[in-house]
């Protein structure tokens, strides 16, 4: 029980400046036996217990009379990975069986009056208990929860989301993984008589989900405040997925290691479409993306132009297109894309980045002068898993003879060897000092040792201007390349 009065007193002085109560507190800690902290403002000490761990916070209830209502007082925050793990332990206590688990998330969601303020459960495995899964969405709903991270252990075909989800009008976070959509979602929003019953949602992340082409549809026709929406390892099994994806709210869209069939896109605030697979995997079939109005996309990839047929507008942006006018994006000023060399890249951007593959055409680089945005558009080029091929050297070559406001090159190798990187920065040096820039002047850099900093937190992190322009340093430090 003291340890338990000690974190109450380190949570109170890291969560105040009154120098005059520090000092209380203090006087408490070495020993007057007064009782300072049950003192303090109810809405205050419901605060400070919010903060604890959930097994430390249930605990304060037999501190004394006074404390007995401040936990039921306090907004939920449940995470039951602290119930299956004591403090500073990674391992699982083997003890706490899953029924056990299950069990004690029941007891403390039906014993807690709410309001529920996040609620992350992603240690329990649920196939197996129905009735407890709908218990726990019942109470999410009737209890004003704000932010729900559910993870299911079992196989996405072994668990359905209850349809009380479509009931939680409070909340603002969603993170689904490992399960189903409800089918009778359509149903529930008809029945509540109006279309926007997650009214306060802003962001969803579907984490290894079997999906309908129909659920994305739903859940954007139901949450007029949504931003951002995730797709991450999520498939139709095997069906094709055909996605409708309208929205006046949207501003970011993620599909990682998720690749519909067709995405049809009509989201006038959508500043960021990222598509991404990982290097192990390959995309199969022919992906049509047609993004029908999005006057605010700046931030596009990474495509793959053999793969991905684009529409923007009137726009059609595929494999073999010829440079015109009406080829030209305004909008898009970061785009990634995956290059096999001897393909154009001719849509309009500011900053360009590029992936290397094995497929080699030298010739075509010659040629490049020919296209506007190299020429009037581009300031900056990072370029991944570069191994100094002759066709990428060719490529880099036009590109510094042709681009006029070309600022910043970086080069990160493909292998994370930093001799091998050495080596390239020679070779470039040795490139680079015999041709004329167009721009004047260009910063050109070799990360030796370096790799892409890529991944699901920077891509959807709407703060970062280019999400793509980061790289992890030899001493493992995350760096942003260029201004």
């Amino acid at each position: 029980m003291y340890s338990l009065v000690l974190k109450l007193r380190r949570l109170f002085l890291s969560n105040t400046t009154d120098r005059r109560r520090t000092a209380t507190v203090d006087s408490t800690s070495n020993g007057s036996g007064e009782d300072h902290i049950s003192a303090l403002p109810n809405s205050l000490l419901s605060e400070i217990v919010s903060r604890l761990r959930i097994t430390d916070a249930i605990h304060t209830t037999t501190l004394s009379h006074g404390w007995s209502g401040v936990w039921h007082s306090a907004p939920l925050n449940l995470d039951d990975s602290q119930l299956r793990r004591r403090p500073g332990e990674e391992r699982a206590l083997d003890e706490l069986s899953n029924a056990a688990m299950v069990a004690r998330v029941s007891s403390i969601l039906s014993s807690h009056p709410g309001p529920f303020r996040s609620v992350r459960l992603t240690c329990t495995g649920m196939g197996s208990h129905r009735e407890a899964l709908n218990s726990w969405f019942g109470a999410f709903a009737a209890k004003h929860l704000e932010e729900l991270s559910f993870l299911s252990l079992q196989h996405p075909d072994n668990v359905t989301v209850p349809g009380d989800l479509f009931r939680c009008e409070s909340l603002r976070r969603l993170h689904l993984g490992g399960v189903r959509l409800p089918a009778e979602a359509a149903g529930i929003i008809s029945r509540a008589g109006h279309g926007h019953i997650l009214r306060e949602l802003r962001e969803i992340c579907l984490y290894r989900c079997i999906l309908q082409g129909s659920d994305v549809e739903t859940l954007l026709s139901c949450s007029p405040k949504l931003e951002e929406l995730s797709l991450v390892s999520s498939s139709s099994c095997g069906r094709p997925l055909r996605m409708r994806v309208h929205s006046h709210s949207l501003r970011c869209m993620l599909y990682w290691v998720s690749s519909p069939e067709e995405l049809d896109v009509s989201a006038p605030p959508l500043e960021r479409l990222i598509l991404w697979n990982d290097d192990t995997l390959q995309w199969s079939g022919c992906k049509k993306i047609m993004i029908r109005s999005a006057p605010r996309l700046r931030v596009i990839g990474h495509l793959s132009p053999g793969d991905h047929v684009l529409q923007i507008g009137d726009t059609v942006i595929k494999n073999g297109m010829k440079a015109s006018a009406t080829t030209v994006v305004p909008s898009v000023e970061v785009l990634a894309m995956t290059v096999r060399f001897g393909l154009r890249k001719e849509e309009q951007m500011s900053i360009a980045h590029t992936q290397s593959n094995d497929e080699d055409n030298m010739e075509f680089w010659k040629n490049v002068d020919s296209i506007q945005c190299v020429r009037s558009s581009i300031k900056k080029i990072i370029f991944d898993d570069f191994s100094g091929e002759e066709c990428e050297l060719a490529f880099l070559t036009s590109i510094a003879q042709n681009a006029n406001l070309l600022e910043e090159i970086y080069i990160i190798p493909s292998k994370k060897d930093f001799s091998a990187g050495i080596a390239l920065g020679n070779v470039i040096n040795d490139l680079f000092s015999s041709i004329l820039w167009t721009s004047g002047y260009c910063r050109v850099e070799v990360l030796a040792g370096a790799t892409n900093a890529w991944n699901y937190q920077i891509a959807s992190d709407l703060s970062l201007c280019d999400p793509f322009g980061y790289a992890i340093s030899i001493n493992d430090n995350i760096v942003k390349l260029g201004q």
